[in-house]
């Protein structure tokens, strides 16, 4: 099932849809019209099934969030629009599939927190502020 995702996640970055404004060239830190957001969203509605509510309630609320993608999108070779709308996809994708929203402090080995590679909070393993 995995490459029949893979090849449908292929063919849909391959294929250029046809867009209900025109296309602009890449600015970096240029940030998406409406339009262009309005129709990166639509895109991922159609697979809201697949991503934790939460994550997904971000993405489409959360202007920051989304504009996060957007511009690492500008750095990639190719389409922004599809790039976008397919780092969202394979990013709530991944948080969904490894239980991003579920891991808490306890999941976390303590010599992994002892040894200062992992913290919490926003704290060392000597409880300063980072």
């Amino acid at each position: 099932t995995k490459l029949i995702l893979l090849d449908s996640l292929l063919q849909e970055m391959t294929v250029k849809d046809e867009l209900p404004f025109p296309r602009r060239p890449k600015v970096e830190g240029e940030k998406p019209t409406e339009e262009e957001r309005d129709f990166i969203l639509g895109k991922i509605k159609e697979f809201e099934e697949q991503y934790h509510p939460l994550d997904y309630r971000n993405i489409m609320t959360n202007h920051d969030y989304f504009n996060r993608f957007w511009f690492h999108a500008c750095h990639m070779p190719g389409d922004q629009i599809v790039d976008c709308s397919t780092l969202i996809k394979e990013s709530l994708r991944w948080r969904e599939e490894f239980g991003v929203r579920t891991i808490t402090e306890d999941d976390v080995d303590e010599e992994d927190k002892k040894s200062g590679g992992l913290y919490s909070r926003n704290r060392d393993r000597d409880g300063c502020k980072l």
